[in-house]
């Protein structure tokens, strides 16, 4: 809420809830939902063309100082890059997933992403796409740690159009990582 740095009237919010279930030590199972608000007064540009909008109130919600990786899947498809021309219609994020630890010092996640905009434009549907995620890591020594994950997203005709994603509508983000963290100084009270 408040105004902007040109004057214009902001009217946007966020809301997000997560539910986590540990029934065994072994394997954890969560569920939620992210909501970010939206503007709906846009007309989306065909591809090589500009567009441009004029708000009244600002409605788009714009995580100014976010956390990458932890909201709206690991590829952050959502977070870091904006959608045609700056234009904001919201996102709806619902997603499900499950933990397991196979064996000490091991965790293998995976997790379903549901991507849609949040408001109701013209001519466009609200389904953005499908994101899966597998994560895993596994410290195999005290202080070193081997982490992977892969994600693939499938996209729909309002991705392309939105976000001026992939033809195809298929994306892929696969990364690995070896972390050492000794424990050089250590003292107790």
């Amino acid at each position: 809420m408040g105004k902007n740095e040109q004057g214009i009237r902001l009217d946007a919010w966020m809301a997000s809830a997560r539910a986590k279930y540990n029934p065994w030590n072994l394997i954890g199972f969560e569920a939620g939902y992210d909501y970010l608000s939206g503007d709906d007064t846009y007309a989306v540009p065909k591809p090589g063309n500009i567009g441009l909008v004029r708000h009244e109130v600002i409605k788009g919600f714009n995580p100014v100082y976010g956390s990458h990786h932890k909201f709206y899947g690991a590829m952050d498809f959502f977070y870091m890059s904006t959608y045609v021309n700056g234009f904001s219609p919201g996102l709806q994020n619902a997603f499900a997933g499950v933990n397991v630890k196979p064996m000490s010092g091991m965790n293998i996640g995976l997790q379903y992403h549901y991507l849609a905009i949040a408001t109701k434009l013209q001519n466009i549907g609200s389904t953005l796409g499908h994101e899966f995620e597998l994560q895993a890591s596994w410290s195999f020594i005290k202080d070193v740690t081997l982490s992977m994950g892969l994600s693939y997203m499938v996209g729909t005709k309002n991705m392309q159009l939105l976000k001026r994603a992939s033809a195809d509508g298929r994306l892929f983000w696969t990364w690995i990582s070896l972390s050492a963290t000794p424990r050089v100084l250590n003292y107790k009270w």
